[in-house]
Order: structure tokens, then C-alpha cells, then sequence
């Protein structure tokens, strides 16, 4: 009867471990992307009225974040597309991709202008 109520308690607190975790990583996530689509919008509004992408963050009026919540900003080699990127965990990192306007789960390569062309 005690081995049962202890398993019965160990059980309900790992369950409740798990739905805490869970929940707080899915909130984490939806709160860096809102941040990233408020960046991708100075981008691209800096974009429409310089005719280039910022060279940083901090051109855009955005200060680097340092830690756990760091977001990462990147120019493609033609200058042309951009990507924003933030790490969940070892294994799993979403990214904002210019090319498709969309987050992403994987790393990739962007897409160039000669990829366009062809």
C-alpha cells in the first residue's frame, strides 16, 4: 500500500515536471518569434526605404541580446536575403528565413539571386 502511494506521488509530480517543462519551452518559443517578427518588420521596413539590408541589429535600432534568448541575425552572400535564428535547446533551433518568410525547425542554406534566376 505505501509502495503504491509513493509511485503514485512520484508519477503525478514527473507528470506535472513534464506539462511545466513542456509548457514553459512552448512559451518561450512563441515569445521569441513574436520578438523576431517585430525585428523582421524594422528590417524590412529599413529595407523598402534604404534599398539594402542593415548591416547589423543595431542599425535597426536593436541592441544584441546576450544569454539564453539571444537572437542571431545573418545577410546571405549576394546581400540579398536575411535570416533570424534563436537556439531552443542543443537539438533544435528556429529560424526565420527571408527567401521563404517563414520559421523554419532546420538549418539550411539560403537562397541566392542566381537561385532565382535559374
Amino acid at each position: 500500500m505505501m509502495k503504491r502511494k509513493a509511485l503514485m506521488t512520484l508519477g503525478i509530480v514527473l507528470l506535472l515536471f513534464c506539462f511545466w517543462y513542456f509548457h514553459l519551452r512552448v512559451y518561450r518559443e512563441n515569445k521569441l518569434i513574436d520578438e523576431g517578427n517585430v525585428i523582421v518588420k524594422k528590417i524590412e521596413n529599413f529595407k523598402n526605404k534604404n534599398n539594402r539590408l542593415p548591416q547589423s541589429l543595431e542599425e535597426i535600432g536593436m541592441r544584441e541580446k546576450k544569454g539564453a534568448n539571444v537572437l542571431d541575425y545573418n545577410i546571405d552572400r549576394d546581400g540579398i536575403n536575411y535570416r533570424i535564428s534563436f537556439i531552443m535547446s542543443i537539438d533544435h533551433s528556429k529560424i526565420y528565413y527571408s527567401d521563404s518568410k517563414k520559421w523554419e525547425d532546420y538549418y539550411r542554406d539560403m537562397r541566392t539571386a542566381s537561385d532565382t534566376l535559374e
